[in-house]
């Protein structure tokens, strides 16, 4: 099917498909596309700087607000740098995760090129295209455009957003690792280098399973530690 879309309901197929003929670019336009698309609406719909500004507020240890006035000044560049990362994140994450198929096909003596790895790294993200088109439907739902901390929750995907914790919760950090959408992604992106790329599935399995642990480790470190300098502030 075009773009290997059909990787969301017969996954096998599609990636056997890909490796017969790998047309690499359709499914990267589709993920960058849509990408680029949400982000977008979702962004073009808010105001960057006030977001950042709410976000910076929560996070200054109470006594210390003279810091907040100074970013104020810098908060125009920060939002641009802001923006300009969300939109290319897409790409960014497409390159990265193709690269690392195509190393581990190297280290496991496995077949394909770097662009199969991004073609895998493509078909794989396509759970977060779901995620992102239902994203519209559901912010458009809301009185206001959902705000940078709203958009995190609104999907309603793991136990951190069910339960309602607070986004800067450890909890709520390593839960958003793994919800529903990066978990079906993940199994996809397993599947994929080991049908591909040819690595055992299990070796490709620790590897993927493995990065990901890692850094929902440091996101929850990153959290824990946010939570501690707000405490000694």
């Amino acid at each position: 099917m075009f773009a290997g879309i059909n990787v969301l309901w017969e996954p096998k197929a599609a990636f056997d498909a890909f490796k017969e003929q790998p047309k690499w670019l359709a499914p990267v336009l589709v993920v960058v596309g849509v990408g680029i698309a949400t982000t977008a609406f979702h962004f073009l719909r808010m105001d960057i700087s006030a977001a950042l500004l709410d976000a910076m507020a929560a996070n200054i240890p109470e006594g210390q607000e003279a810091e907040l006035d100074k970013m104020e000044g810098m908060i125009g560049v920060i939002a641009a740098v802001t923006t300009t990362m969300a939109f290319v994140a897409p790409i960014i994450r497409l390159l990265v995760v193709g690269f690392m198929a195509w190393l581990i096909s190297k280290v496991f003596a496995g077949e394909g090129t770097f662009k199969d790895g991004v073609g895998v790294a493509a078909m794989a993200s396509m759970p977060l295209v779901v995620a992102g088109l239902l994203s519209v439907p559901i912010a458009l739902g809301y009185a206001e455009p959902p705000g940078l901390e709203e958009m995190q929750t609104m999907l309603k995907s793991h136990p951190g957003a069910w339960l309602g914790l607070d986004t800067k919760h450890p909890a709520f950090v390593a839960f958003a690792q793994f919800d529903v959408f990066q978990v079906w992604g993940l199994v996809l992106l397993v599947l994929g280098t080991a049908r591909v790329m040819a690595v055992p599935a299990m070796k490709a399995a620790m590897v993927f399973v493995g990065i990901k642990v890692a850094l929902a480790s440091f996101g929850v470190l990153g959290a824990m530690a946010g939570q501690l300098a707000q405490q000694v502030g």
